[in-house]
């Protein structure tokens, strides 16, 4: 076993990220960078390989240790079929940041964008961490989906 060095903030992203039954931060990214996804296919374990391949989204909503901007757009993504256009995402994530008694802030909708292309390897924005949205249309579409 290797030893990395992560910051506080990557550490607690990682941790968010957790799915039930995971113990270790090794076991949340061999599921969130899908390690062992195709060997589980071939031996016939597609259940568990189809859990690998989709993520932590997989979990089901509203099951974060520690929301964050990232895991309500999961959500409200989620809510939306997995596909939505921004105004939509807007709509639903101000629903659940409010139900949730979670900060409203005037730049809403630029936090919510940010958010979005900080976690999506589609755009130049990307800031390497966990690549969770994509842009389905392309570019300037104003259409996310979950990756």
């Amino acid at each position: 076993m290797r030893t990395i060095e992560i910051s506080t903030e990557v550490f607690a992203e990682l941790w968010a990220l957790r799915g039930p039954g995971e113990e270790s931060e090794n076991e949340i990214l061999e599921r969130v960078l899908e390690v062992n996804a195709h060997r589980k296919i071939q031996e016939g374990q597609e259940q568990e390989a189809m859990v690998a391949k989709k993520g932590y989204m997989y979990r089901g909503p509203r099951t974060w240790s520690q929301p964050t901007w990232a895991t309500d757009l999961a959500e409200s993504l989620e809510e939306l079929g997995g596909t939505a256009k921004l105004q939509e995402i807007y709509d639903v994530v101000r629903r659940i940041r409010k139900a949730a008694g979670r900060s409203l802030p005037p730049s809403l909708k630029a936090t919510v964008r940010r958010t979005l292309e900080n976690h999506s390897s589609d755009s130049e924005n990307y800031t390497g961490g966990a690549d969770l949205f994509a842009m389905p249309d392309g570019k300037g579409a104003g259409v996310w989906s979950l990756r």
